[in-house]
């Protein structure tokens, strides 16, 4: 049980640290598209901005996985 709930804060940590990593290259991806003047630049600023959108709502089901799976 203990190992379990080691490894349940390791993954949350992880988590928590990938999100916080997410939302400040979002911000910076968010402000280089609006600075960006070269088109193809700017598509591939934006393909990387939705991809990090995917990652943020796959992040959210994970953890109302691990919520639904603690309050039992």
């Amino acid at each position: 049980m203990n190992t379990l709930l080691q490894n349940s804060y390791s993954i949350i940590g992880n988590l928590s640290r990938e999100v916080d990593s997410n939302r400040m290259r979002c911000k910076s991806l968010n402000q280089s598209i609006l600075d960006c003047k070269d088109e193809c630049l700017s598509c591939r600023l934006k393909k990387e901005l939705n991809f990090l959108e995917k990652r943020r709502i796959e992040i959210l089901k994970i953890a109302e996985c691990i919520k639904d799976l603690t309050k039992n």
